[in-house]
């Protein structure tokens, strides 16, 4: 089994101690569980952290090395757009 955070779970258990998402993180770290994340999250997560709680390029270069040493870096082969998923 593995596990994809998109950005939002993401930024909440790397930038918030203590928080659900971080309880979860290590919880899954500790019972090996595979994490995965794509270059768009990432692509996304930068730009958040930058834009919303103003991290210079060197903090989010450390933070996103940290992140990599957990999470397995994984390209899809087909993403779903928005207007694909609502339809029913």
């Amino acid at each position: 089994m593995g596990v994809t955070f998109d950005t939002n779970a993401l930024l909440s258990s790397t930038l918030w101690d203590g928080s659900v998402a971080q309880k979860l993180l290590f919880c899954l770290i500790r019972k090996e569980i595979g994490l995965f994340t794509s270059p768009s999250i990432l692509l996304e997560y930068q730009n958040v952290l930058k834009r919303d709680f103003e991290y210079s390029d060197e903090e989010i270069a450390k933070i996103i090395e940290k992140i990599l040493s957990a999470f397995k870096l994984v390209v899809p082969k087909y993403v779903e757009s928005l207007e694909e998923s609502s339809k029913f």
